[in-house]
């Protein structure tokens, strides 16, 4: 990340860290991940099938809740 020209340090940081992960997450937030060294292939392979897997419970739950929401509202028409 010291090579990304919109990177500056954070003087007041005590921490160590040199590799930094940020993926999105829908329009709802970012996963972000940072560590000491680079991050292997195979690590960025697992952080990428755990935002898989988040990303799909937030499907699943707004899904849930739209369907929850039309039922209530089909149970109480007049």
């Amino acid at each position: 990340m010291q090579e990304d020209d919109d990177w500056s340090p954070n003087e007041q940081s005590k921490s160590h860290y040199n590799s930094l992960i940020c993926i999105p997450i829908l329009n709802w937030g970012i996963m972000t991940i940072d560590a000491m060294s680079p991050f292997s292939q195979e690590s960025r392979m697992i952080i990428q099938v755990y935002t898989d897997l988040i990303t799909l419970v937030i499907l699943e739950m707004y899904d849930g809740a739209v369907r929850s929401t039309f039922t209530y509202q089909q149970r109480w028409r007049v």
